[in-house]
C-alpha cells in the first residue's frame, strides 16, 4: 500500500470500519482495554461514541488515533526465513520463550496444522519444543537464532501466511499473507 493509498483514521469512523481498514486495530485497541472488535456496537458505533462510552479521554481517543495512523501507514517489518514469514514482533516473541525455556535443552518451533477440532477454530500449531523430539517427516530450517521444524507439505502452505503476534490478545496469529516487503 503506497502512503497515498493509506486510510486516515478518524474518530467518526465507525469500529468496523477501522478494523476492515487496518485488522491489526483490533490489538491497538484492546490495548486501551476497549473490546470493539467483538462487540456488536462496533458495527454502528464511531470510535469516539465507543471510548467515550468506556470512559477513556479526548486525550485517549488521540493516542489511538495516532496509534492507528502510524500503523496504517507503518506496517511492523517482516522477517523471512525460507518462505516462511514473521512480523518482528512475532520472531522476537518465540525468542523470548525459547530463552525461558529449558537452558538444558536446544529448542526448536514447530510449525504445523492441528488436528480437526469441533471447539477449536484455529487450525495452524506453533509449538515449542525440544529438537530431539523431530520427527522423521520434518525438515530442519536453521536460522542464527532460531531453528524450525516443518513437513514439506505445512512449508508450501504457510509460504502464504504470515505469523504475527497480537500484544492486546497476547497470542499469535497466523494469517493470509500476500505482500513481498520481507528484510
Amino acid at each position: 500500500m503506497k502512503k497515498s493509498d493509506t486510510p486516515k483514521i478518524h474518530g467518526d469512523m465507525t469500529i468496523a470500519n477501522i478494523i476492515d481498514l487496518v485488522p491489526e486495530a483490533a490489538d491497538i485497541l484492546a490495548g486501551f482495554n476497549l473490546g470493539c472488535a467483538g462487540c456488536t456496537m462496533g458495527g454502528f458505533e464511531s470510535l469516539n461514541q465507543g471510548a467515550m462510552v468506556h470512559g477513556l479521554s479526548e486525550d485517549d481517543i488521540q493516542k489511538i488515533i495516532d496509534q492507528l495512523n502510524s500503523f496504517a501507514t507503518n506496517p511492523p517489518p517482516l522477517i523471512g526465513i525460507e518462505e516462511l514469514n514473521f512480523t518482528e514482533i512475532a520472531f522476537d516473541k518465540i525468542l523470548e520463550f525459547i530463552r525461558n525455556s529449558s537452558p538444558n535443552q536446544k529448542m526448536a518451533l514447530r510449525i504445523g496444522q492441528k488436528r480437526k477440532s469441533l471447539f477449536d477454530h484455529n487450525p495452524y500449531l506453533l509449538e515449542l519444543i525440544p529438537l530431539s523430539d523431530k520427527k522423521k517427516t520434518e525438515k530442519i530450517i536453521k536460522h542464527p537464532s532460531l531453528t524450525i521444524l516443518i513437513t514439506p507439505k505445512n512449508h508450501q502452505l504457510f509460504k502464504d501466511k504470515l505469523i504475527d503476534y497480537h500484544l492486546g490478545s497476547k497470542e499469535f496469529k497466523i494469517k493470509d499473507y500476500t505482500q513481498s516487503s520481507i528484510k
